[in-house]
């Protein structure tokens, strides 16, 4: 069985909320970088990380990707901040999350509804038995941008899908389009641990 979200030129003119933007504000302001300078060239300023009625766009939600690129000290900055992020960071897309039954319904339902979660590449999720394949696709038009979004979102998917579980979930193998992340050890937390489709 495979799910596939919708292409990024569908979710272009999609505004959402700052889903995930106040983890890697916190994770820069951690290595002495302001908020505002997270913010910067957006049309958005930093107060309204406490605004549950802001909202972003595509293009937004990238440049502040450029720009946390641009500011960050540690190169695992993206890592990093996906690994702050609370199932409260995905608003009520997390909220459905944690009322599946068992792994496999959680992934089915986060593929088929990501749309909710900000994303930034087309993505498809196919299950063979007890293990389940994800990839991105239409990700070339991120150009420079494109290995901090992988990693922040692979990170943010292995973060939401622990605490939807309350345990650790598979990821045995991660192959980017990029060069392996800088730092090893921060890649191998996101991505080491084992469990079963099925567990509830």
């Amino acid at each position: 069985m495979e799910t596939v979200t919708a292409p990024l030129d569908e979710l272009a003119g999609t505004v959402l909320p700052l889903l995930g933007i106040g983890a890697i504000a916190a994770e820069l302001a951690s290595q002495g970088v302001p908020a505002e300078r997270l913010f910067e060239g957006t049309g958005l300023a930093a107060s309204q990380l406490a605004d549950s009625s802001a909202r972003i766009s595509l293009r937004q939600r990238l440049t502040l990707y450029e720009n946390a690129l641009k500011h960050s000290v540690r190169p695992d900055t993206a890592l990093r901040a996906g690994m702050q992020r609370r199932l409260s960071d995905f608003g009520i897309f997390g909220y459905a999350l944690a009322s599946s039954a068992t792994l496999r319904d959680a992934l089915k339902f986060a593929t088929a509804h990501l749309s909710l979660s900000g994303p930034t590449m087309h993505v498809r999720c196919r299950f063979e038995a007890e293990s389940v394949i994800l990839s991105s696709h239409g990700f070339q038009s991120l150009g420079p941008v494109l290995a901090f979004a992988a990693e922040f979102w692979r990170s943010s998917h292995v973060t939401l899908m622990s605490r939807v579980m309350e345990a650790p979930v598979p990821s045995r193998l991660m192959i980017f389009p990029t060069a392996p992340p800088r730092t090893g050890r921060r890649t191998n937390r996101c991505s080491t641990a084992r469990s079963s489709l099925s567990k509830a």
